[in-house]
């Protein structure tokens, strides 16, 4: 499906038409004529409602589109216009007003006009397959289907596929594939029944802890401490989730599907208090303090928190399933929440089920992708024991239904839903890494410390994996199956090493990681990186320092080491040059090359470009914008699904085995010296002045900019890449022995954000 037409602008549709775009089709967006304009008048007014849409995502935070540069290859149009342009399109979204009528008409008109194999679908949230299909040709039903994206587009996973009685059964396998393969979205086949399965379940478990809270006086912060990581929901848990959706959008839903809510909420939508974007709702803030919602009294009052021995007792417990367990096994206030509040969900689920879904696994991926939910309520019920679970209800004269309980009975380990991970067999290891056998001749290096954080057993693994690679086999992945690819160093060590006076052992450290990365970047095979979420620090030098990346879409990644009051120097400013002379000498035009023309732009360009790119901690909000700040490069891979990520670098190694040479060791690297270093001088000290930056932001710049325009010398001169990668180690040494990067480092390990000092 090359070709996708989107029609409707609104949030969903806008949203959708960028995602679309991102991931490669070509796109027509296409909404209302501008309300009051005539064909007469220009494009631009008659097309303002979708231009207003796309100005809308443009300006979304968090983005919701990779590269916002996309936005302007979207095609825009309106229905009055341009509805004939979905005549060549392989897909027709409609994403307009949840009405039937609007539906229906629109429906008639894109039947005779689309191609006879394209796909048509909506991304109605609830109304039925056999709704929308009313009155509309036989040639119509067999191609439509429903295609339910969740918001927002680019970060949730989940999009339930509904498809009818006449709905011919390649359509349905086609878009699944096309949705799975080139979106990177999980796709559930959800039954022809109101609202599907996530909202289903979803909303009700919402409304049931709402009810449930206000019956038992629960205080809201307490509810969502315990319906929080602790029971493997998102950290939002459910009354601060609800104020970011929106009470207000949640009633509605709600009401829609026949649920009543609690006397109190109706009372808080009445005074308007659906929320963040009301400036309050369960919670709201005041200064740097935040209120809690008091249902009793309808008024505010400061957060309290509750201390409870199950809490503690899975804190620091990994596994979402065993996290579960452990809590239900305790009898305290947070475990008496947990009970009620997951056991209503699970029979529920098990209520609906054979009626929503064709297993438990759909509910479980469904919740899993659609609520962020870390185990469906089926893997829940897996983890505490049916039986157990069943007991405990009969206990509490609570007696499922006959079907309830037959669907109770029913759910094991081999019928809920487990994430396929692909066993890899261990070649070695230690603490902080292993090396595994991908097969083919291909090995991969897997961290699993914690964050994935580099250290010494790490170092050692990335060491002896590149001599396997060397030795035994055609290239090296550097990949795992965490939550991140790498927060960077372990900064514990450097602190604690810092904190002893153990200066020696910090340059040590420092000294090995530049030393592992040169290994990477002059392996005699290919090497491939293959981050996810976040690769920031050491894991953004290791990703510059390997002969590719294949990325997943969604990769944050950059060099933030100042934020802690150091500079990247484990070969980042080193490379990061490399990385812009290269950029500079792709912009290169040969037409416009004379006697003093330089290829890569003369030696301050990539000096300046690195600076400003370390300097601010650039961190990419995807993929796509890691090549485009120039962390990776443009012809590297991109993967859309998180899951297939390690099989990806494994082909693109494979790929570059056939014919690879490493890199050449750079002893010309051209520099300004002292003339360039005072120029970035320059600019530092007036932003200080301005107020801009505080003086040690000043320090650390200056740092930056004497690394990186080589100035130790005194003017334009060749360096060689341990020249630099000298430099980097001794200025990161120097801010070491510094009391403000100290507490810059302090500060981060104990609040997890960077302190401005």
């Amino acid at each position: 499906m090359k070709k996708v037409a989107v029609l409707g602008a609104g949030v969903m549709g806008a949203q959708i038409a960028g995602h679309l775009c991102g991931c490669g089709a070509e796109v027509i967006l296409l909404d209302m004529p501008a309300r009051g304009s005539s064909r007469g008048d220009t494009s631009a007014k008659r097309n303002s409602v979708v231009q207003s849409g796309l100005e809308r995502l443009a300006k979304a935070r968090p983005a919701e589109i990779y590269d916002t540069g996309d936005i302007k290859k979207i095609r825009v149009g309106n229905f009055e216009d341009d509805l004939e342009k979905i005549g060549d399109c392989d897909w027709i979204v409609e994403a307009v007003i949840e009405r039937l009528d609007i539906k229906h008409s629109l429906y008639s008109k894109i039947d005779p006009l689309a191609k006879k194999n394209a796909v048509i679908s909506s991304n109605t949230s609830g109304i039925l397959w056999k709704h929308l299909t009313e009155g509309q040709s036989d040639g119509f039903k067999k191609r439509f289907v429903i295609t339910h994206f969740f918001n927002p587009v680019r970060y949730m996973k989940l999009v339930e596929v509904v498809a009818g009685s006449s709905t011919d059964e390649s359509v349905v396998k086609n878009i699944s594939e096309f949705l799975e393969v080139a979106l990177g979205k999980g796709v559930v086949r959800a039954k022809d029944t109101p609202f599907f399965i996530a909202n289903r379940i979803g909303v009700h478990h919402v409304v049931a802890t709402m009810e449930a809270a206000g019956r038992n006086n629960w205080p809201i912060e307490v509810v969502d401490q315990v319906m929080g990581r602790p029971t493997a929901h998102p950290k939002s848990a459910i009354f601060r989730t609800v104020d970011i959706v929106g009470l207000d959008t949640l009633a509605l839903v709600a009401r829609e599907g026949g649920l009543k809510l609690p006397a109190y909420v109706d009372e808080m939508i009445a005074r308007k208090w659906v929320g963040e974007k009301a400036g309050q709702g369960f919670y709201k803030k005041q200064g740097k303090d935040i209120f809690v919602l008091d249902v009793a009294k309808m008024d505010y009052r400061p957060v309290a928190k509750i201390k409870a021995e199950s809490l503690g007792a899975v804190k620091d417990l990994k596994d979402p399933h065993e996290r579960v367990k452990r809590l239900l096994e305790y009898n305290d206030a947070a475990a008496r929440i947990a009970w009620e509040l997951l056991s209503d969900a699970i029979v529920y689920s098990a209520s609906v089920l054979r009626e929503i879904a064709d297993s438990p696994a759909q509910i479980d991926m469904a919740m899993r992708w659609g609520f962020n939910w870390e185990i469906g309520p089926f893997e829940q019920l897996a983890a505490i024991g049916a039986e157990n679970f069943i007991t405990r209800l009969k206990k509490e004269n609570r007696q499922p239904s006959v079907e309830a309980e037959s669907v109770l009975k029913s759910v094991n380990q081999k019928n809920v839903y487990v994430p396929q991970r692909r066993a890899r067999a261990v070649v070695e290891g230690n603490a902080g890494a292993d090396i595994t056998d991908l097969g083919d001749g291909i090995y991969a290096c897997e961290f699993h410390t914690k964050m994935n954080a580099i250290d010494g057993d790490v170092v050692d693994i990335l060491s002896r994996a590149v001599e396997l690679a060397e030795t035994k086999g055609k290239g090296l992945v550097i990949g795992n199956d965490g939550e991140n690819f790498s927060a960077g160093a372990n900064l514990m060590m450097i602190f604690l090493a810092i904190s002893n006076g153990d200066m020696a052992q910090v340059e040590q450290m420092v000294k090995a990681f530049q030393d592992v990365n040169q290994l990477l970047r002059f392996c005699k095979r290919p090497v491939v990186a293959a981050p996810f979420g976040m690769a920031l620090g050491g894991g953004c030098e290791i990703t510059m320092a390997c002969a590719s990346a294949q990325s997943f879409c969604e990769t944050y990644m950059g060099l933030v080491e100042f934020g802690v009051g150091l500079l990247p120097a484990g070969g980042g400013c080193k490379n990061m040059l490399l990385k812009m002379e290269e950029r500079c000498r792709e912009g290169f035009n040969d037409k416009n090359k004379i006697w003093y023309a330089s290829e890569d732009g003369g030696p301050f360009p990539k000096v300046r470009d690195a600076f400003q790119t370390i300097a601010f901690a650039r961190v990419s909000s995807s993929a796509k914008e890691a090549a485009k700040i120039g962390y990776t490069r443009r012809s590297d891979g991109v993967s859309m699904r998180r899951d297939h990520l390690i099989e990806d670098a494994k082909e693109r190694a494979l790929l570059l085995a056939k014919d690879y040479r490493p890199p050449a060791y750079r002893e010309d690297i051209l520099l300004p010296g002292k003339g360039g270093k005072m120029a970035l001088v320059n600019s530092v000290r007036q932003a200080r002045t301005k107020g801009d930056i505080s003086e040690h932001d000043a320090v650390i710049a200056e740092k930056i900019a004497h690394v990186l325009s080589g100035g130790d010398r005194e003017s334009n001169h060749l360096s060689s890449e341990q020249h630099i990668l000298d430099l980097e180690r001794e200025a990161f040494m120097s801010l070491c022995g510094t009391e403000k990067t100290r507490e810059r480092i302090q500060f981060m390990l104990m609040n997890g954000k960077p302190l401005r000092n």
